[in-house]
């Protein structure tokens, strides 16, 4: 794109728009909904639907509400009735204590956020990249659908939580946004695998998780290594850390939120493994805290204004 970029840009088209963007959000300002459309149906999925495996891509619905045994239409709508993006959905099992969670799989998907042209010059630098990439054998490397999808889903914000878990000998601190909540009020969280932290977190069965300012994303994202080792002990913490009040794990002393769960149900979906926990303390606030959007919707708000 380095000749072609600038030319697109003349022409108001943005060639190297970013797959996610970090945004400040109070809870109330989360105003993207998440509709389910089945047969002339409707029902608003925005606080129980979730991405609970990247490969292969799969999102939950967590009611026991929805039948969840035909293809459906997932609908993204902002606060004035705008809609963002739409997906396709089938089926693909269940997950859950008692099989309760709808899985189902994007076999469609209608990005309305920005232009076809802007639209599809980022798609072709998406697979270009994608295709670079491949020879590394990386086996969360998104192909185009699930990419477009996923792109899609996170028209709606994604907190972005620290989560910390461990006991003596093996604690770790790591950043995720693949969170959920079922409609019964159980905590959904996603987790790769081969993360270091699933033994933790099967064994300890704690967790504590932090929501903190947008200000302090660099240091949210130094953390990023905990998904694949185990802090050394004596490793510094990018924050300055306090203990949480149940379980007594190091949490961000400028954390705006913090939740301490209880896991209760552990399986794989997919590659990853899905956790129901339970949710034993919650501090909230209305303090703006870090999201993750689609760069896509991003764009749409830049150029809203």
């Amino acid at each position: 794109m380095g000749l072609i970029g600038p030319l697109l840009r003349r022409f108001g088209i943005d060639a190297a728009i970013k797959r996610y963007v970090p945004i400040g959000l109070r809870p109330a300002e989360v105003d993207v909904t998440v509709s389910l459309e089945r047969r002339g149906s409707v029902r608003d999925v925005s606080a129980c639907c979730s991405v609970v495996s990247y490969r292969p891509l799969r999102f939950s619905v967590a009611s026991t509400a929805d039948p969840g045994t035909e293809p459906a239409d997932l609908w993204f709508e902002a606060s004035g009735g705008q809609r963002l993006g739409h997906l396709q959905i089938q089926p693909a099992g269940r997950a859950g204590p008692n099989g309760d969670y709808k899985l189902y799989r994007a076999v469609g998907s209608q990005d309305f956020c920005v232009g076809r042209a802007e639209l599809w010059a980022n798609y072709l630098r998406f697979e270009v990249e994608r295709l670079k990439r491949s020879s590394a054998n990386d086996p969360f490397l998104l192909a185009r659908l699930p990419l477009w999808a996923t792109l899609i889903f996170y028209t709606r914000p994604r907190p972005v939580v620290i989560v910390s878990v461990g006991d003596t000998g093996a604690e770790n601190v790591f950043p995720m946004d693949l969170l959920g909540i079922s409609e019964d009020g159980a905590f959904l969280m996603a987790l790769r695998s081969t993360s270091p932290n699933v033994a933790i977190m099967r064994r300890t069965k704690r967790i504590a998780m932090a929501e903190v300012p947008l200000a302090l994303k660099e240091r949210a994202y130094a953390l990023a290594a905990g998904h694949t080792r185990l802090r050394a002990p004596g490793d510094p913490f990018p924050f300055e850390m306090v203990e949480s009040p149940t379980w007594r794990l190091p949490i961000p002393a400028q954390a705006v939120r913090v939740r301490e769960v209880e896991v209760t149900y552990v399986e794989e979906v997919g590659f990853h493994h899905l956790f129901t926990t339970r949710i034993v303390h919650d501090t909230d606030s209305d303090a703006p805290r870090l999201h993750h959007i689609s760069g896509f919707y991003a764009r749409a708000l830049q150029k809203r204004g």
